[in-house]
């Protein structure tokens, strides 16, 4: 299933998980990738339903609460996607995961100045902190595609060739 969604094959990663569910009903990973699977299908209220069929096994898990923000992200209800957000960095202020998906949610809404914030902060904890590559990558790239949109292209081509 994992593969499939890594290679942007989503009904095949949706089918996985589905056998996956149906050995194991309450698999925090198989619903979460069925999930994300609907999500990139844009299956909205599919994709709710079983990350919060996640949430309900594991009312803490904070990956299904970024899927949770990201869903309503890209249905669209960016309100939504930032109450989720917005509690979980209340709780964790340096959660990267968070971070990175609230720049993208003030990105995609229009509000670039707070995504750059976001994603410079990303930047900024990884001098704290081992950023994994994936991580810094997305901040970067995240960064870049902001500034692109804001017509800063000088600052937009540094980061991209970082």
């Amino acid at each position: 299933g994992e593969a499939n969604l890594k290679t942007g094959s989503y009904d095949d990663a949706i089918f996985d998980f589905t056998k996956a569910l149906d050995l194991v009903p309450n698999s925090i990973p198989a619903l979460l990738g069925r999930a994300e699977g609907l999500r990139r299908k844009a299956k909205y209220d599919e994709a709710l339903f079983y990350v919060n069929k996640a949430l309900l096994v594991d009312p803490e898990n904070i990956p299904a609460k970024i899927l949770l923000a990201k869903i309503y992200m890209s249905s669209g209800d960016f309100d939504l996607a930032f109450e989720v957000l917005n509690k979980l960095l209340e709780d964790d202020p340096n959660n990267i995961a968070a971070l990175l998906t609230r720049a993208e949610v003030y990105r995609r809404s229009g509000q670039y100045e707070k995504a750059i914030t976001d994603y410079t902060k990303v930047l900024d904890l990884g001098e704290e902190i081992v950023l994994n590559t994936e991580d810094r990558v997305e901040a970067l790239y995240g960064r870049g595609e902001t500034y692109r949109l804001m017509e800063k292209f000088r600052l937009a081509f540094i980061d991209c060739t970082e």
